[in-house]
């Protein structure tokens, strides 16, 4: 049930829509402003929905640290993306150097080891290895 009420005197609160603000919200702002110029009471049809804060002052230091838990994974997460772009472009323009510097002095580019773990490709077998096997 959407939340629509007065908090305190020249405060009005209207949410708690679930995604179907459109025509609820035109609602609510209807019935504030009724209340506002006329003194309308209807808008008190909604106070037995209202929300109860049952955490208590514990509840408030523990929301309080899951907020800044989250705020400071936020930041760690992003700083450790910008470290890795910064040593991705370092690596791009090292790259790009050790090239020129290759061409110029005109040798080739050193071959890529395979990585770790991968199988290295077996040398082909000449084709006169399979005969005179197991034929009769």
């Amino acid at each position: 049930m959407p939340q629509i009420g007065q908090l305190r005197r020249g405060l009005w609160v209207a949410s708690g829509f679930g995604r179907q603000g459109l025509n609820t919200s035109a609602m609510a702002g209807q019935l504030i402003a009724r209340s506002i110029l006329w003194g309308d009471e209807r808008w008190r049809l909604f106070s037995p929905f209202e929300l109860v804060w049952a955490g208590g002052a514990t509840g408030r230091v523990a929301g309080y640290a899951i907020g800044m838990w989250g705020r400071g994974s936020a930041a760690a997460a992003g700083a450790l993306a910008r470290y890795r772009e910064r040593t991705r472009t370092q690596e791009r323009i090292r790259e790009a150097r050790l090239a020129e510097a290759n061409r110029q002095a005109g040798t080739r580019p050193p071959r890529r080891r395979p990585p770790p773990g991968r199988p290295r490709p077996e040398p082909r077998a000449s084709a006169t290895s399979g005969e005179g096997e197991g034929g009769s």
